[in-house]
């Protein structure tokens, strides 16, 4: 458990610095289907979703990048969070989400990848697919 959600942030930050193959696919199209990552054809389970909090905006009134890793992993089984390391990470983002705004987040496991999809207003926010040693 982090006691704050900065500590949370300043550990993840830490960590993907580790990471060799971190993939930022940013607008990134894929068999002309946004944020798909080649893997259509599977589904999602709903997970909690997420308010928009001024805490998650940086100084130019946008959602910090690294907020929808964070939301990410706070969806995921926790014994995999805290006892397995983050291996690979590739996100698109597709979506800005603005302070006040609902993010519904969606989880799926495929092939030992993890997916998350953020969605709001019928608009996927972001996609994010991680993998875990």
């Amino acid at each position: 458990d982090f006691p704050t959600s900065e500590s949370k942030m300043d550990f993840f930050l830490k960590e993907s610095a580790k990471i060799p193959s971190i993939h930022l696919l940013e607008n990134c199209m894929e068999d002309g289907i946004a944020g798909c990552m080649g893997m259509c054809d599977f589904k999602y389970v709903h997970a909690p979703g997420h308010k928009v909090r001024y805490s998650d905006i940086d100084k130019n009134g946008h959602t910090n990048n690294v907020k929808y890793t964070v939301w990410a992993l706070d969806n995921l089984p926790q014994d995999l969070v805290l006892n397995h390391r983050l291996k690979e990470l590739s996100i698109n983002f597709n979506k800005e989400a603005l302070p006040g705004e609902e993010v519904a987040l969606y989880h799926a496991e495929i092939n030992g990848a993890h997916i998350v999809e953020g969605r709001s207003q019928d608009h996927q926010v972001f996609i994010e697919k991680l993998i875990f040693e």
